[in-house]
């Protein structure tokens, strides 16, 4: 039985941090290093992506059924944005499913050190201030096309590193585009849903080797929490770049990476 102050603020901070450009996987991995916690197992990560999942799907209901419609026409033979769309989704997930594929085959246990996650944070970091910087402004998210999206999904595949951040090297690739800042922000979401529910899949194949995987109270509450935290994250986020760049996810990312080079390395 894990503590519910526990479940609630990892829940925090994965719905927080899974759409922000802060990397959530190195947040979940710092935070028990920090306060002494146990690790809290492959079960609750799986609750909570289940969570942040549900979430983005119903914040972009109107997408995901636009990318339902382009897999059905897809079948159908037809062409259109509907069809793009849900090839572009397909595309995209493929560089991550195959770069976690091979990273889970060799271990990462390497790649989850606390001086790795910061130069990654720092570097990555600094990428993104650049390229939003001297990026152009000016296009929609309905000029990405099959290639673009292709190569958004090599980027976000370097999201196996803890640090790198998979929404923060996708909305680094689509400002490098010329995507506009707040479309880049929404299709970098929508890049979620594909990859997260692989990460998901896999995950759950993984627990159901284990003698006894159940479902329990914690994951329920891990599930909804991290639920309303990510609507949370989705809504501030979407309307922050609206009207600003991403230099305070910038500023953050640096910060963290000097902070955890200046306690633990």
């Amino acid at each position: 039985m894990i503590p519910f102050i526990h479940i609630l603020i990892l829940a925090l901070i994965q719905g927080i941090t899974e759409f922000l450009p802060i990397s959530s996987t190195a947040h979940l991995i710092i935070l028990p290093k920090l306060v002494g916690w146990n690790e809290q197992g492959i079960e609750l990560d799986i609750a909570m992506h289940i969570g942040s999942l549900a979430a983005v799907m119903l914040y972009f209901w109107r997408d995901v059924m636009s990318m339902l419609t382009g897999g059905i026409n897809v079948l159908r033979g037809k062409r259109g944005y509907d069809a793009d769309l849900f090839w572009q989704m397909v595309i995209a997930t493929i560089p991550v499913v195959a770069l976690g594929a091979l990273a889970s085959y060799l271990g990462t246990d390497h790649l989850r050190q606390i001086w790795v996650m910061a130069w990654a944070s720092i570097i990555f970091g600094i990428l993104l201030f650049i390229v939003d910087k001297y990026a152009k402004n000016n296009k929609p998210i309905t000029k990405i096309t099959k290639s673009h999206a292709f190569l958004v999904g090599l980027t976000q595949a370097c999201a196996v590193v803890p640090g790198v951040s998979r929404s923060g090297a996708s909305v680094t690739a689509l400002r490098a585009m010329g995507i506009e800042r707040a479309e880049a922000a929404k299709y970098s979401c929508l890049l979620s849903i594909p990859t997260i529910f692989a990460s998901g899949t896999f995950m759950i194949m993984q627990i159901m080797k284990l003698d006894g995987a159940h479902i329990t109270a914690d994951q329920l509450y891990a599930a909804g929490l991290a639920f309303i935290f990510s609507l949370l994250s989705i809504t501030f986020m979407l309307n922050w770049v609206r009207r600003a760049n991403f230099n305070i996810f910038v500023v953050y990312r640096v910060g963290l990476g000097i902070v955890l080079l200046y306690l633990f390395v």
